[in-house]
């Protein structure tokens, strides 16, 4: 890929038939943050870096971009800015998951969300220092843009199954995050390079996937029966490693209303599509005011 290969007509091409038949959205709805200004800095492809690395193959970049942009659901995994409304669970006003209902059942189950976005910060293969009321934590966690077409279809979906104009995201300049709970501060490895040496099996309690389909379609089927544990690990020089800025990838996280009008996302994976020439991840200094305040 050393050619570029993002171009207005590859976008235009790629999502061409991706919004023709959409659910009917209450677009008064949005996203805000925890000032309260409209969450509406997304990505475009044509933001994207044009030469991805040797390893992102441009055939598979296309296809599982439109896949993904046009899945709608799959138990328990679902699209927000595609689902059919009548396969979420209307919230009352009270802290609870973003539940889906499966077909031929009347009995809703926590959602898995599926977003395609652009990764601005990687932290989940190893803990970052987080100061929560003066008590020093950790947390493993990713912060991502909307491509620019899901983000009015997400908030408006998310907002009306929890019957708000606007819920408050733990965003910050565009940038939202889907981490982890907070845990033990010995938990806590923070990542000075892109490359963490970890075991082959880590502990399960600790570990956040981050699968490499940089050279594969990934579908809903490899997301049933455990296909997933086939789909390798995102490795640098064979050590598990932490995605560089840039990168494209599909985010799978949970989405929890813990206040009236705040949610937060709760990661579960990461699928990368591509990943740009360079490796580097940019440090940055903790902002305690860019969290929401934790349950």
């Amino acid at each position: 890929m050393a050619v570029g290969i993002v171009s207005e007509l590859l976008q235009d091409a790629l999502l061409t038939d991706c919004y023709d038949k959409l659910n009917n959205r209450k677009y008064a709805c949005k996203f805000v943050n925890v000032k309260g200004e409209e969450c509406n800095e997304t990505f475009h492809l044509l933001h994207i870096i044009d030469d991805f690395d040797e390893k992102s193959d441009k055939e598979t970049l296309m296809s599982n971009i439109k896949y993904w942009v046009k899945f709608e659901h799959e138990f328990p995994y679902i699209n927000t800015s595609r689902i059919a409304m009548n396969y979420l669970y209307k919230m009352p006003l009270s802290r609870g998951f973003l539940q889906y209902i499966p077909e031929n059942s009347t009995q809703p189950k926590v959602a898995k969300v599926i977003s395609v976005g652009k990764i601005s910060r990687c932290q989940l293969v190893s803990a970052e220092r987080v100061d929560v009321k003066g008590t020093t934590k950790s947390v493993k966690q990713v912060k991502f843009r909307y491509l620019s077409q899901e983000m009015e279809l997400a908030s408006a979906c998310v907002c009306h199954v929890f019957n708000r104009k606007e819920l408050t995201c733990n965003v910050w300049n565009g940038e939202f995050t889907a981490g982890t709970k907070f845990g033990q501060a010995g938990l806590i490895g923070v990542a000075t390079a892109s490359v963490r040496d970890l075991p082959d099996v880590p502990d399960p309690s600790l570990f956040i996937p981050i699968y490499n389909i940089r050279n594969r379609l990934l579908t809903s089927d490899d997301l049933q029966n455990n296909a997933l544990q086939s789909v390798p690990y995102f490795r640098v020089d064979n050590k598990l490693a932490e995605l560089p800025r840039g990168s494209l990838a599909l985010i799978c996280h949970t989405i929890q209303r813990y206040d009236i009008e705040k949610i937060s996302f709760g990661i579960q994976w990461i699928a990368v599509i591509a990943t740009p020439d360079s490796e580097t991840i940019v440090d940055f200094e903790h902002d305690r005011e860019r969290e929401l305040s934790p349950d």
